[in-house]
């Protein structure tokens, strides 16, 4: 249990590193952000051409319709043959809505409690109001010592989301910094 946890964890600081842009890792801070960044990197590196975006999470109703849209899209993951089956079961299962038709407004993902429990306390600081940083000690750390510990195939996916990811981010980063 705690291998797989370990792996998960790995998992996602390989994808935010790979999706750097200049060695400087720039994330959005919001939680439903980062989930519509990573899933549409992800179903872009499969080849899927419904990206899920959305920006407006101060509605219940539309937190809802995201991450049942989101739900819907990343049945594609469980299919998929391009993906490495670890790393796509492991994206499937951080991303999905864990609850069975939860209670209005309550979604939550494993890919939250990881980042809450785990990610934002030890790897990012906060870089503005709406943005997170990854220390560069941290980068340098996952570069060299954790991405090679995947398979090559692990690695080639890895490095196709984040490059898929870096899109995502600046249109996120640059819609907020037009919000603050």
């Amino acid at each position: 249990m705690r291998e797989r946890y370990n792996f998960e964890i790995n998992l996602l600081k390989s994808i935010f590193v790979s999706s750097s842009e200049n060695g400087k890792v720039l994330i959005p801070k919001r939680r439903g952000y980062l989930l519509g960044t990573l899933a549409s990197g992800v179903l872009e590196h499969i080849g899927i051409l419904e990206i899920i975006r959305e920006r407006d999470f101060k509605s219940e109703k539309k937190i809802e319709i995201f991450h049942r849209n989101l739900d819907n899209r990343l049945q594609w993951l469980i299919r998929s043959d391009y993906l490495d089956q670890d790393i796509s079961e492991t994206l499937y299962e951080l991303m999905h809505s864990y609850q069975e038709n939860p209670p209005f407004g309550s979604y939550n993902t494993s890919l939250y409690n990881i980042l809450e429990n785990e990610i934002e306390k030890r790897f990012f600081q906060s870089y503005n109001g709406e943005t997170y940083s990854m220390l560069q000690e941290f980068i340098s750390q996952i570069k060299e010592d954790i991405i090679p510990t995947f398979s090559e195939e692990q690695q080639r996916d890895i490095l196709g989301i984040g490059n898929c990811m870096r899109k995502y981010i600046v249109e996120d980063l640059e819609y907020l910094s037009c919000k603050i």
